[in-house]
């Protein structure tokens, strides 16, 4: 599963956005604070094109607008917007637009800016344990969200270079079910999916 999460307020009128999904032939895009119905988008040559539009859609700082979910025997990689195309946000209150732009594009690009988070076993039953491969020292935190964006847990960490490992018990998490960790990064945030059966 991968979220696509608002990085600051501001009221959207629409996007249009192109992702390279490359060999992920079965997944489903789910609506959360965007209301993306089945005529948005479509799949064409190891492309997902997402169309939306709106009178004037309030959005808050990390709020979850939309997911694709992937089916379960598929392990997800990189996903990318395609440079080739149109990748735009307009605004709704003088129709600016801004060109659209992931977070993980970024840390694609610089490498030496990449965190890599691994959670095995994924999904679980009583307990997983989280490897988060960092290329430096690096005081952060880990957040655990719910499905729904609410914060579960927030916990600082100190990272040393290599990979460092967080045990995750379900007596942490309020009952079975999606839920996301995230490591922040300066103005980077990776996000990993977890379930909790």
């Amino acid at each position: 599963m991968l979220g696509f999460f608002a990085s600051e307020d501001f009221h959207l009128s629409g996007f249009q956005a192109t992702f390279n999904v490359g060999d992920y032939s079965e997944f489903r895009l789910v609506p959360h604070k965007l209301p993306i119905a089945k005529q948005n988008f479509h799949i064409n040559n190891d492309a997902l094109k997402i169309t939306w539009s709106s009178q004037n859609q309030e959005i808050k700082k990390d709020e979850l607008l939309f997911e694709i979910v992937f089916e379960e025997y598929q392990e997800v990689g990189n996903i990318y917007l395609d440079s080739s195309t149109k990748n735009e946000i307009y605004q709704a209150s003088d129709l600016s637009v801004y060109s659209l732009a992931l977070e993980n594009e970024i840390n694609h690009q610089n490498n030496d800016d990449a965190v890599q988070l691994n959670i095995l076993p994924n999904p679980f039953r009583n307990v997983t344990k989280v490897q988060i491969v960092s290329k430096e020292r690096l005081a952060t935190k880990y957040e655990l969200i719910d499905a729904t964006g609410k914060l579960i847990k927030s916990k600082s960490i100190l990272l040393e270079p290599g990979i460092n490992e967080i045990d995750l018990n379900r007596t942490e998490l309020p009952g079975a079910g999606i839920y996301f960790i995230m490591i922040h990064r300066n103005q980077s945030v990776f996000i990993k999916r977890i379930v909790l059966l």
